[in-house]
């Protein structure tokens, strides 16, 4: 019997770390579904993915912003989709940190990609994962330093 795809929510999908990850996701067909997508101010791209990976879900920071044919919906719901398996978030600065802590909250498997320089970044990250480790017994946390 085959296992099912894994959910993924990736947010920050435009970036370098969330192409990056859509590059792993295409290198194994059927292994992984993409539920939803979220970026910055990059629309082209987005919907370039979305029309790729056809997630139910997509977000774009930008007043207006309608969904084009799928559910347009925050990353905080996105993060606390019931059939994710594991949210990515890839967003740079603070901007993931609600979702993060969403995600959290709905126990789910977390990859945050963070910064290992210096600077108030850092020290939110840090902070970030602080919290998550004091909330366990909730989701897994994966730590990927950039």
């Amino acid at each position: 019997m085959e296992a099912q795809p894994k959910g993924i929510v990736l947010l920050g999908s435009t970036g370098s770390i969330g192409r990056q990850t859509l590059d792993v996701i295409r290198a194994f067909p059927g292994r992984f579904k993409v539920l939803g997508l979220a970026a910055g101010r990059n629309d082209r791209l987005l919907r370039e993915q979305a029309a790729e990976f056809h997630p139910r879900c997509i977000s774009l920071a930008l007043p207006g912003f309608t969904g084009e044919g799928h559910l347009a919906t925050s990353p905080e719901d996105m993060a606390c989709m019931p059939d994710a398996d594991i949210v990515v978030i890839a967003m740079s600065g603070t901007a993931g940190l609600t979702a993060t802590m969403t995600a959290v909250k709905a126990g789910k498997t977390i990859a945050l990609v963070g910064p290992t320089g210096a600077g108030k970044t850092r020290v939110a990250v840090e902070a970030i994962v602080k919290w998550i480790k004091d909330k366990k017994p909730f989701g897994p946390l994966l730590w990927i330093a950039q």
